[in-house]
C-alpha cells in the first residue's frame, strides 16, 4: 500500500461503527494512506442523529437500525458532509459519497476510500481535488451524453429528485453550470468518448 497524500494537517473523521475490529481495520487503512485523522466513535443510531461536525463520517450499515428509510431520512438531513457506507447490495446506495461492499476486493476497498477522502484541501498549496463521487460521476457522463434527468434516473433505477441533486452537487463542486461545460470537463477527463455524445 502507498501512501497518496502529503497533508500535513489533521482531519477530523466520525467512524460510526460498532465493531471493534472493523473500526480498527478502517483506520490502519487511513492511516497507511498517509492521513492524518483524529477518529470519533459513534455506537448506535441515536448518536449518529444527535449529529457530527466532522467532515467525514464512515457508517456500518448494521448502525441504521429499523426502520431504515426513516433512519436514513435522518442522516440525510442532518449530516451534509461526506459520507462512506460499510454495507450491502440492499442499501440506498445513491444516498452516499461511495459505498464499501463485503464482497470487494482489497484494491477496490483502498481505492474507494482514496476517493472517499479524495477532496481534502491542502493548506500549503491551497490545491483542492473536486472530490466527485462514484454516483456524481456516473450521472456526469449521462449529462454528458446527451441524456434528460428521467433518462438518467431510469437508466441508474434511482429517482429524478436523486438525479437533480447530484447535478448540483457536481455544479457546486466544479463550478460548471452548463451542460456543454460539464461535456468539456468530461472529454477533458476521459470520462467519456467525443464520438459517443449526441448531436
Amino acid at each position: 500500500m502507498h501512501k497518496v497524500y502529503k497533508n500535513n494537517h489533521k482531519i477530523e473523521v466520525t467512524l460510526a461503527i460498532e465493531q471493534y475490529l472493523l473500526r480498527s481495520g478502517i483506520q490502519f487503512i487511513i492511516r497507511q494512506l498517509g492521513l492524518d485523522a483524529n477518529f470519533h466513535y459513534i455506537t448506535d443510531i441515536e448518536e449518529l442523529n444527535k449529529g457530527t461536525n466532522d467532515d467525514f463520517l464512515i457508517l456500518h450499515h448494521k448502525i441504521i437500525q429499523k426502520p431504515k428509510a426513516i433512519n436514513l431520512k435522518k442522516i440525510e438531513e442532518f449530516y451534509r458532509g461526506k459520507i462512506l457506507l460499510i454495507g450491502n447490495e440492499t442499501m440506498h446506495a445513491e444516498l452516499f459519497d461511495n459505498v464499501i461492499y463485503p464482497s470487494d476486493k482489497e484494491l477496490d476497498i483502498i481505492q474507494k476510500i482514496e476517493q472517499f477522502f479524495s477532496g481534502i484541501k491542502d493548506k500549503e498549496t491551497g490545491e483542492k481535488n473536486e472530490g466527485i463521487s462514484t454516483r456524481e460521476i456516473d450521472i456526469l457522463k449521462h449529462v454528458a451524453l446527451g441524456y434528460s434527468n428521467k433518462e438518467i434516473a431510469d437508466k441508474l433505477f434511482i429517482s429524478i429528485n436523486t438525479v437533480i441533486t447530484h447535478r448540483k452537487n457536481l455544479t457546486e463542486k466544479l463550478g460548471i453550470k452548463t451542460i456543454s461545460g460539464l461535456t468539456v470537463y468530461a472529454l477533458m477527463n476521459n470520462l467519456i468518448d467525443a464520438g459517443d455524445v449526441k448531436p
